[in-house]
C-alpha cells in the first residue's frame, strides 16, 4: 500500500520519534523499555491549510499553521482540538 502524501508534509529526523527505537511489530515489553505507548503514528491533516501535524511524545501538543486543529499524546493517547470535519486523522497502532 502506497503512503498518501500531503503538500506540506515532510519528515524531519527527531530523537523523540518512536520510529528511531522500535518497529511497528515490536512487542509491548520492548516498547516500554523506551517509554513508548501503543500508538505508532499520531497525526492529522488540516483540511483548511493542508498541513500535516504529528505528536511525537506524551504532552507534545502541535497546532497546524492556520490554528484550526491540534494533536497531542504521542504514542500514549490521541487528543484532538478543533472540529472533526476540519481534519483527517492519521492514526496507526502497533501490530502487537
Amino acid at each position: 500500500m502506497k503512503k498518501e502524501t500531503y503538500k506540506n508534509e515532510c519528515y524531519i529526523a527527531n530523537e523523540r520519534d518512536v520510529l528511531n527505537y522500535v518497529t511497528k511489530s515490536s512487542t509491548k515489553k520492548q516498547r516500554r523499555k523506551f517509554n513508548i505507548g501503543d500508538i505508532f503514528i499520531n497525526g492529522a491533516v488540516c483540511k483548511k491549510c493542508g498541513d500535516y501535524i504529528r505528536s511525537y511524545h506524551r504532552y507534545d501538543f502541535k497546532w497546524c499553521k492556520c490554528g484550526t486543529i491540534a494533536v497531542d499524546g504521542g504514542s500514549w493517547y490521541c487528543k484532538r482540538n478543533g472540529e472533526e470535519e476540519d481534519r483527517i486523522d492519521v492514526i496507526e497502532k502497533f501490530i502487537k
